[in-house]
């Protein structure tokens, strides 16, 4: 039983049929694997703009934490400042009362003194 299959060189239709199916298949093929890296590079661009975008948006945020930190240590600073004037004016004028108190003190004291004397002088002394 020997059958005999034709070849493509013997048949213009099976060469036909071939060169038809190996072009469809490699066209496929081409164009399966197209939109594959099509697709991937798609995937990969959009990855990598994502990617940018929460690092600028971190990157913003970072600034905003950075100005807010300044913001803040700039607002103590102020406060700290407005304390230590305030302190400082409190104890300038808590010195000055107190000198004023003394002085008026040591006038009340010499006037004093100065009547003491006088009823000395006049012999108006009770001792």
């Amino acid at each position: 039983m020997g059958s005999k299959f034709a070849t493509a060189q013997e048949s213009p239709d099976l060469k036909r049929f071939l060169n038809q199916s190996v072009s469809q298949s490699v066209s496929q093929s081409v164009s399966k694997s197209g939109r594959q890296a099509g697709s991937q590079s798609v995937r990969q661009a959009g990855r990598k703009a994502v990617s940018q975008s929460g690092r600028h948006q971190t990157d913003r945020q970072t600034d905003q934490t950075r100005q807010d930190k300044t913001e803040h240590t700039d607002r103590q600073a102020d406060r700290q400042m407005d304390r230590q004037t305030d302190n400082q004016t409190d104890r300038q004028t808590e010195i000055q009362s107190v000198k004023q108190t003394v002085s008026q003190s040591v006038r009340q004291i010499d006037r004093q003194t100065d009547r003491h004397s006088d009823r000395q002088t006049n012999g108006q002394c009770d001792h």
